[in-house]
């Protein structure tokens, strides 16, 4: 009897001691559940590879493009405050988190918001909430960010002859491409916001700017806003000198050289936001070639202004457009490039239109090729010696779509440009 009485003591206390430890455990599993997964992060390009592998601790894993879908479905019809999402990009893959580096259009238990009609936002769905972004938020390496028409191209992907250019197909991933494609703004809109809306003219040019867009939430679709503003950031800028870096030094040396530093410390600005201290101004513009009423060429043999530093164009093709031509001509010249004076351009049988080419097309020949072809991207450094054009299109009732993107020195260093004209760039 003494023996148990002394023990009845241990055995409550070890009793108490497990049902501590056990409501402890029960505990810290609430916690953990409630806590947010850890992010998975995505390579946009298709990869064979079907295990997951590290990327600086986070798990990585083969791409998806419900993922993507899913992300786009959130962030197209997310709150569209212009201060909130200004200079942000897509997260492709990643699962938000409640912090700063919450994916731009979801939070911690964002659902895609859904459309009602055709293409109109139901105004009594609840919008996300989001905190202010206010640096660029790059997705874990610009190689993993849908929006960006170079995550494929390498330095390796530059063609050198006759002048630096590229050529990528697809360029974007298909569940991207095809909501931008679906988003693209009406001809009428287009003409309305571009520079030139009070005139409509057949098979000419109207594009819409950066800036344009970024003023108009009204009427351009948030995907394509995101889609400008992450083109004309110096974000991408610096994904133009990975991707062009060393064909620039190569082909255009005045710039490095006129502003006196390398390409990696520029100061680029948006079109319309530079100031003294721009070096490189930036813009992304969403355009047309409007329908053809009778054969012609959009333009001929030319180069583009010196101030232009690169251009690139993905294209957007309507699939019922079953029209020919419109495609970008790559051109060299026989010998050396010769402009060609407008006094001398009736005799030789060129073109009298303003700026329509700049060289006899008998002193070039036709290098590559690139189809007016949906998702496809081409994007070249412009030079004296950066001939191209496109091809005349065949009458038809459908604009030629496309994506402009383009660079440019300040205004500056223009006077300069004659001295490397003949002596550097050819």
């Amino acid at each position: 009897k003494n023996v148990h009485s002394a023990n009845f003591p241990s055995l409550f206390l070890l009793v108490f001691i497990l049902h501590f430890v056990e409501g402890q455990i029960t505990a810290i599993q609430d916690v953990s559940s409630s806590l947010p997964k850890p992010p998975r992060l995505l390579p946009t390009r298709t990869s064979p590879e079907k295990h997951a592998y590290s990327e600086e601790g986070v798990e990585v894993l083969p791409p998806s493009d419900v993922d993507i879908e899913q992300q786009l479905d959130a962030f197209e019809h997310a709150d569209k405050d212009a201060n909130m999402y200004k200079g942000a990009v897509l997260s492709p893959g990643v699962r938000p988190l409640p912090s700063a580096h919450i994916s731009p259009g979801m939070n911690a238990d964002a659902k895609p918001l859904k459309i009602s009609g055709r293409g109109s936002v139901n105004n009594s769905t609840q919008h996300l909430q989001l905190p202010p972004i206010k640096e660029t938020i790059v997705c874990g390496g610009l190689a993993k960010c849908p929006l960006n028409v170079l995550q494929k191209a390498t330095p390796a992907s530059v063609r050198l002859s006759p002048y630096p250019h590229l050529v990528l197909y697809p360029a974007l991933p298909w569940p991207v491409y095809n909501r931008l494609a679906k988003a693209f703004p009406p001809d009428k809109t287009v003409v309305q916001l571009s520079k030139r809306g009070k005139i409509y003219l057949p098979n000419a040019r109207y594009d819409i700017d950066g800036k344009t867009a970024a003023s108009s939430s009204k009427r351009i679709h948030p995907l394509w806003a995101k889609y400008l503003s992450f083109h004309s950031s110096p974000t991408f800028f610096g994904e133009v000198v990975r991707v062009f870096g060393s064909a620039i030094r190569q082909h255009r040396p005045d710039v490095e050289f006129f502003f006196n530093k390398s390409l990696d410390s520029m100061r680029p600005a948006l079109r319309g936001h530079q100031d003294t201290s721009t070096d490189i101004i930036l813009d992304a513009q969403v355009g047309i070639n409007t329908p053809v009423t009778r054969v012609g060429s959009t333009r001929g043999p030319h180069y583009d202004r010196l101030t232009e530093l690169y251009a690139g164009l993905l294209y957007f093709r309507d699939d019922r457009d079953k029209s020919s031509g419109g495609a970008l001509r790559v051109y060299e010249c026989l010998g050396q490039c010769k402009e060609i004076p407008r006094r001398e351009k009736r005799a030789l049988g060129m073109s009298m239109k303003h700026n329509h080419e700049h060289f006899d097309p008998k002193k070039v020949r036709v290098v590559s090729s690139v189809p007016y072809k949906k998702n496809t991207f081409v994007m070249f450094i412009n030079s004296f010696t950066s001939v191209h054009g496109v091809t005349p299109r065949s009458v038809t009732s459908f604009s030629r779509r496309l994506s402009n993107i383009i660079g440019e020195v300040t205004k500056r260093t223009l006077g300069r440009y004659g001295e490397f004209q003949g002596k550097i760039l050819g």
